[in-house]
């Protein structure tokens, strides 16, 4: 019962703080937007990422379900058909290519004995991989010739360098003042 309850709060954290970083960028949209919602430091790539590498399969289903509440709400002009299926590949294909550089390279599967600088290496692989697939599925919803595909990169890079920066701005705060 216990793992079950784990399960559903990790699932529930992930999509709530999906959602969190989701209302920074809103928040401070004109500051970091490059046009085509491209974005300078894109905060829930950032979440994604640390989201699938921490909490596994329970990362995914929460930043699954996030994401399809979030296509749904957004009045773009796809069925839920296809906003299930671009949220079931995208996120599932993400976790996938994460499981896969861990193991190219030979890294621990537990976090604690992963270095700083292997996980913003991942994060950059991470990073090609999501900003390609999140710049085709913009193409595709507002069907114009420019694909910020660099932007997108560049973006999801420091999303994921930011958030880690931020984890382990907490993590020494808590060693000092805890």
């Amino acid at each position: 019962m216990t793992s079950v309850r784990n399960f559903i709060l990790q699932v529930s954290l992930c999509n709530l703080i999906y959602y969190l970083s989701l209302l920074i960028v809103v928040y401070l949209d004109f500051w970091l937007n490059r046009g085509q919602d491209a974005y300078l430091i894109y905060l829930p790539a950032g979440v994604v990422f640390l989201s699938l590498l921490i909490f596994g399969t329970a990362g995914a289903i929460g930043i699954m379900t996030a994401l399809i509440f979030k296509y749904t709400n957004l009045n773009y002009s796809f069925d839920a058909l296809e906003i299930a299926a671009f949220a079931i590949c995208s996120v599932f294909l993400q976790l996938l290519i994460i499981k896969i550089v861990i193991r190219v390279l030979k890294l621990d599967d537990r976090l604690s004995k992963i270095k700083h600088f292997q996980i913003l290496l991942l994060g950059l692989v991470w990073s090609i991989a999501h900003g390609t697939s999140h710049s085709y599925m913009l193409w595709r919803i507002h069907q114009t010739q420019e694909m910020n595909v660099t932007w997108n990169i560049v973006g999801d890079f420091l999303g994921v360098a930011f958030a880690l920066f931020l984890i382990i701005l907490l993590r020494s705060f808590k060693r000092f003042y805890i």
